[in-house]
């Protein structure tokens, strides 16, 4: 059992013929060492757990630290990918609004290629086109029915993904071979991209290969002189990836 401190200042100790009698002292003297030993244990033992808070206090601020980093760059990271769907969502707008007008003006063109018919009393008159009857306008762009066919042109369709990570004929899609090209849609290199691409997978010049419709959408159509629809689907077919 230790002892209090108030319990060691009021401890009596028996008196002999020459003082204090020699046991009580030392039995008290034991009674104050073993209270001292257990003092001294317990306060290093707080000081450890003293240490140990502090430990752990400095780990949880770190940790804190961390936490907010995170916070702050995932909400950078939001905000740039916000900033980077709009800006596409506006490039596709973009794109779409200048292809529309490309369709409208060529179909005015067009239109205005084909036979007028005025209608008089009881007859009508029809007045010759300049072009050759034997040749029919072009359509505007994107509204050919299919591939046309011919021995020595060939006409297909393609889709077009600028700006992707490589060059390469990926396959058929639809009615329409898809092609990636690492180009960006700019001042018509996307195009320019895609025709060589072509070139080399049909075995011909650059110059036979030219985009007649879709110049600037991601659905065109490609003419191919040289070569037929079939050898040409052929030779797309042993160049895709898949």
């Amino acid at each position: 059992m230790s002892l209090s401190p108030a319990e060691i200042r009021h401890a009596e100790l028996g008196r002999g013929l020459f003082g204090y009698k020699r046991t009580a002292v030392e039995g008290l003297l034991d009674e104050v060492v073993d209270s001292f030993e257990q003092v001294w244990r317990e306060r290093a033992d707080l000081a450890d757990k003293v240490e140990q808070l502090k430990d752990d206090i400095l780990r949880y601020r770190e940790l804190e630290t961390l936490l907010r980093t995170t916070l702050v760059s995932a909400e950078r990271a939001s905000h740039e990918l916000k900033d980077q769907a709009r800006k596409e969502a506006e490039l596709i707008v973009t794109e779409a609004q200048t292809e529309a007008r490309t369709i409208t003006r060529d179909a005015v063109a067009s239109a205005s290629a084909w036979p007028r018919t005025r209608i008089g009393s009881g007859h009508c008159c029809v007045r010759p086109c300049r072009r050759s009857t034997n040749r029919r306008p072009r359509p505007p762009d994107g509204i050919y029915p299919g591939p046309m066919k011919d021995a020595a042109a060939a006409r297909f369709r393609v889709k077009v993904t600028p700006g992707a990570g490589r060059t390469e004929i990926v396959g058929r899609h639809g009615e329409a071979w898809r092609i990636r090209v690492a180009s960006a849609p700019e001042r018509g290199r996307a195009n320019d991209a895609t025709l060589r691409l072509l070139a080399e997978t049909l075995s011909l010049p650059r110059r036979n290969l030219s985009v007649i419709a879709g110049h600037t959408g991601r659905d065109k159509l490609v003419a191919a002189d040289g070569i037929s629809l079939a050898e040409a689907e052929s030779r797309l077919r042993k160049g895709s990836s898949r």
